[in-house]
Formats: structure tokens, C-alpha cells, sequence
């Protein structure tokens, strides 16, 4: 299921199936739905959404974002404070710098959130996974920290981000 809310930019996915046991085997990871809104704290363009669930950030000089900001993210809400297992994204024409960070109200930077896992050089199916210790969050940030070469520029490419969670 796929429900496109009326303001621009914010997707609620859920997805049913069976639930998958976790990395330790002992508890199933379920779905769990998020709106996703794209986040830049310096008040550019950010992320913009593309066909269904794939998400992009304007063609930037370096892969730094031309020296104009530190980072673009996707702001996952889960509507309320819960424990994520995993974030799973399929970045396209990677690698790029991408972090996980968590908060319990929404920050107007990244800092405002907590980081609990990275990927230097995320390219293709891509899982992020926090600590078990990371606590319970509504807030999950897919932030992304360098950009990929492509199309004679640096952009960053997302696709089908979706955050799995403990059953119940």
C-alpha cells in the first residue's frame, strides 16, 4: 500500500507479508509505516520526490554540495516513538555518505539528532542498522553526508527508503 498525503513530499508506506527474524534470530522484524519529508536545514531544496518512492537532491559542483551545506536528509516519522531494527534504501548511482541518526522531536539540524549507524560508500541495496541499545525514537533521519558522481555533477539518488522494526 502506497497513500500519498496531500502535502507535497510526504509518503506513508506500509507493506504487508510475513514478519523476517532479526540479525540475532531471537525476534521477527515487521514493517513499519513512516512519512517520509525531505529535510535541509539550510533551507535549500533538499530531496525532491520522483515516481512513487524515489527520491533526489538537485546536481550539486562537488561532492561536498558545492561547499553550500553539510548534508540533505530524509526525515522518517513514525508517529510515535518506536525501536527500528533497520532503515532500507537501494541508493542509485552510488556510493554515497549516507548516516542513520534518531531523535525524539524534530530538530531543525541534523545535529538534533542522535547518529547510531553510517555507511561510507552506500551504493545499491543498502541496510542500515542501529544498536540494539539505540533506544526508541519517532524520529529517524536518513542523512546523507557526500554525493555520488553522476551526470556531470554530484546528486544523490534514493529509492524505496523503508524501516523495519521489532514485533510486538
Amino acid at each position: 500500500m502506497l497513500l500519498v498525503a496531500g502535502v507535497a513530499g510526504v509518503v506513508v508506506r506500509g507493506r504487508s507479508g510475513t514478519a523476517t527474524p532479526s540479525a540475532s534470530g531471537s525476534r521477527a522484524a515487521v514493517a513499519v509505516p513512516a512519512a517520509i519529508t525531505s529535510f535541509d536545514p539550510s533551507g535549500g531544496s533538499g530531496f525532491r520526490q520522483e515516481s512513487g518512492s524515489t527520491w533526489r537532491t538537485q546536481t550539486y559542483q562537488t561532492a561536498q554540495f558545492g561547499n553550500l551545506k553539510q548534508g540533505v536528509g530524509l526525515v522518517l516519522d513514525l508517529g510515535s516513538a518506536r525501536a527500528v531494527s533497520t532503515v532500507n534504501l537501494d541508493v542509485v548511482g552510488g556510493p554515497i555518505g549516507v548516516e542513520l541518526r534518531a531523535g525524539d522531536e524534530r530538530a531543525a539540524s541534523a545535529g538534533g539528532y542522535q547518529k547510531v549507524a553510517s555507511a561510507d560508500s552506500a551504493s545499491g541495496p543498502t541496510t542500515l542498522t542501529p544498536p540494539k541499545d539505540a533506544g526508541k525514537h519517532r524520529y529517524w533521519l536518513v542523512w546523507v553526508t557526500r554525493l555520488a558522481s553522476q551526470g556531470g555533477g554530484y546528486r544523490a539518488v534514493i529509492r524505496d527508503p523503508a524501516v523495519k522494526g521489532p514485533a510486538s
